[in-house]
């Protein structure tokens, strides 16, 4: 039998989702939970004794939309929280029936919640409930419940939802594609041979009433027959796949011919990829190594020298060319695994930590033309992406990060101060200052630390030195009495100022800076850090650890705090499976006084 996995990834849960939580719209029910929780930030159990008092009261509150809406975006997954949700959920289904509420389509909502808190019991009990009859019954209702019970490892259970989905016949049709999907693909997870004999039965009721199943589905199917040693049955299923050279389908109909003994019909696909080139996207159609190592382990029972030899050369220059794959992001065989916006965030960061700034650049393409989301700049790997220019320093990075500007700028795309920063002072690093202001000045935060710093290195370095005096004097105004938090100034940065005064030959100007700069140093407003340094500050282990704080290391320390978008710089990083909570973090201060 053969060794093929298609699918399975070497992870630590046994289960895995086929679409990302972006597709299924959790994203986006995740940013809506942030915003009414902040909202709700000190009346929330207000909130929750009020919720249950209206469902004790049967006879005269109501539950409205909102309220409803405000409850799944508050609830925990908590037994009182769940317990309210389903109560709410019922007295509000109630009321619709007999008075109708608006038009807001709570089934996905209410799945998205679920999804959330991975509580495929509850999902799968009121979906089922006759009470919710018509509740659920939505296209992307479905596909976020057996999604959610796919990732559960509940195949039955997504078998069974099915026939459900099916009776129900939404929007006229009994098949939605993306449900179909998950459908083979619990068939082949479960790898039996019952789920072997649903899968062709489905596969059957899909043709006679001309359904195409998606690509995925049909790979899906196709490798169920191989693990099931039915290698004519996958080679029925493959072919009627749309892109005949995807990989996941190039691999199983070379993986089918192989197990029928067919080796000689395999030859004409390892030869079709030797021809293929796309100068655009140095794109590379390759085979997985199992695949290939199955070919040549029966090549090598064939008989055939001259077959055999043929097959030596091509596996050769195969090898020798990248076309066998184990790179797993860059390989087709994964489409859609890593996409995801939080992956390719650490992705990014890795080779950044690596000082892998080509590869950064590489995998940035990528990106740019999945398109996740609809979008082709994901914020924060927009910022590593100008980190990794900015420590690239070359006239070809600072080319690049011009061109990536003027793209982000085309189409309305703000990036993130800590982006703006690094843009900015490579700008000043490649001697343009004039790029570095035209492109600080579009920072939110005017007088973050190293927007501020900046321009005042900018201005001077334009010879402008009456433009920085305001921006030295603003400081001196700013006074928290809460944090005891100083605006300062870099001490590069004040040294180069006090270079380019002594030479402008303004003495009142002159005597003016003197002044301001000691008052500076007197009240401890002259940072020892540098530029480079606020820019690009030390890794500080995940969540206050000291046991790394220090190392010789330089990497992107940008704090992306879900709960605070505000940054600081002293433990700010991306990447690992959380992001680390900070202390203090600098805050704008009051606008140029002068």
């Amino acid at each position: 039998m053969c060794t093929f996995q298609f699918g399975t990834h070497n992870i630590k849960s046994p289960y895995r989702s086929l679409y990302s939580l972006q597709t299924l719209g959790i994203d986006g029910y995740m940013e809506g939970r942030e915003k009414t929780q902040q909202y709700f930030s000190r009346d929330a159990e207000n909130f929750r004794q009020k919720m249950n008092s209206f469902i004790e009261n049967e006879e005269t509150s109501m539950i409205f939309t909102e309220d409803l809406k405000n409850m799944i975006h508050l609830a925990e997954p908590n037994d009182k929280d769940l317990q309210l949700v389903e109560s709410m959920l019922r007295k509000f289904n109630k009321q619709s029936k007999e008075i109708r509420f608006g038009n807001f389509i709570f089934g996905p909502v209410v799945m998205r919640f679920f999804h959330h808190v991975n509580n495929p019991d509850l999902a799968l009990k009121l979906f089922k409930d006759p009470q919710f009859d018509g509740f659920f019954d939505q296209l992307m209702t479905y596909q976020i419940l057996v999604d959610m019970l796919y990732e559960a490892g509940r195949y039955n259970d997504v078998i069974e939802v099915f026939g459900i989905i099916r009776s129900r016949q939404i929007q006229g049709g009994i098949f939605p594609r993306h449900v179909v999907t998950l459908v083979f693909a619990a068939c082949y997870k479960e790898n039996t041979p019952e789920s072997f004999k649903f899968m062709k039965q489905l596969w059957a009721d899909l043709r006679l009433v001309g359904h195409t199943p998606m690509r995925r589905a049909v790979t899906f199917a196709a490798a169920l027959a191989l693990k099931q040693n039915a290698p004519d049955v996958a080679m029925e299923i493959v072919v009627t796949a749309k892109q005949q050279h995807y990989v996941t389908v190039r691999n199983i109909k070379v993986l089918a011919y192989t197990i029928l003994g067919r080796v000689n019909d395999v030859m004409p696909i390892l030869k079709a990829v030797l021809q293929f080139n796309d100068s655009v996207t140095q794109e590379k159609h390759t085979f997985c190594k199992d695949v290939i190592d199955k070919v040549k382990e029966t090549m090598g029972k064939c008989g055939d020298k001259e077959l055999q030899q043929n097959f030596n050369k091509i596996e050769k220059y195969l090898r020798e060319n990248g076309l066998i794959s184990e790179n797993l992001f860059k390989d087709p065989q994964f489409d859609g695994f890593f996409d995801q916006l939080m992956t390719y965030q650490i992705l990014v960061d890795m080779l950044y930590e690596a000082g892998r700034y080509n590869d950064v650049i590489e995998v940035f393409g990528i990106i740019r033309s999945r398109q996740i989301q609809g979008g082709i700049f994901p914020r924060h790997v927009v910022t590593l992406v100008f980190a990794a220019c900015y420590k690239e320093n070359t006239p070809e990075s600072f080319k690049f990060m011009k061109q990536l500007w003027a793209d982000l700028r085309l189409v309305g795309h703000t990036p993130m101060r800590r982006a703006v920063t690094f843009a900015a002072a490579l700008a000043l690093k490649q001697n343009a200052p004039d790029v570095a202001m035209e492109i600080v000045v579009t920072a939110k935060q005017q007088h973050y630390v190293t927007v501020r710093n900046i321009k005042v290195l900018a201005y001077t370095i334009l010879g402008r030195v009456n433009d920085v005096m305001p921006i030295l004097k603003a400081v001196l105004q700013f006074n928290d009495s809460v944090t005891q938090e100083k605006h300062t100034f870099c001490k590069d940065v004040i040294d180069k100022v006090k270079e380019t005064m002594g030479k402008c030959g303004d003495k009142e100007l002159q005597q003016n800076f003197n002044k301001i700069e000691k008052y500076l140093r007197e009240n401890g407003l002259i940072s020892e850090n540098t530029l480079e340094n606020l820019l690009t500050a030390p890794i500080d282990s995940f969540l206050g650890s000291q046991k790394e704080v220090g190392k010789d290391k330089r990497v992107l320390a940008a704090s992306y705090n879900t709960n605070n978008k505000s940054g600081g710089y002293s433990n700010m990083r991306y990447g690992k499976s959380h992001f680390a909570n900070r202390a203090g973090y600098e805050r704008p201060g009051l606008e140029d006084l002068q």
